[in-house]
């Protein structure tokens, strides 16, 4: 019976490859659900027998150490990139918004 080993749902297209490419090298047979189309599906990464499941979660934690490691060193190497990036006209618009909807119920501001 296949077990989930990974939860993909917030993870980013480069990690996924990262993961996926370390389950294969250590020759454990996997597969991959997706989010779905309103994100209501069970995204992850599968493995299709049960006896494999520690060794994925072991290479997978292995793995995972490693990207901890680079992207630390790359955030200290760069700190611009470290943090949340906004843009100006999502915020804008968001700070826009919350304006008209408190004036919708006649706060004064």
């Amino acid at each position: 019976m296949s077990k989930r080993v990974f939860d993909s749902y917030h993870v980013s297209d480069e990690e996924l490859a990262g993961v996926k490419d370390a389950l294969d090298q250590a020759n454990i047979s996997w597969f991959e659900t997706e989010k779905g189309r309103w994100w209501v599906g069970s995204a992850g990464i599968w493995v299709k027998d049960e006896k494999d499941f520690s060794n994925a979660r072991q290479t997978i934690d292995q793995f995972q150490e490693i990207w901890r490691e680079r992207v630390i060193a790359e955030s200290d190497s760069n700190p611009k990139q470290m943090g949340i990036r906004w843009s100006r006209v999502p915020v804008l618009i968001l700070v826009v918004g919350i304006i008209l909807f408190l004036l919708s119920f006649g706060f004064r501001i």
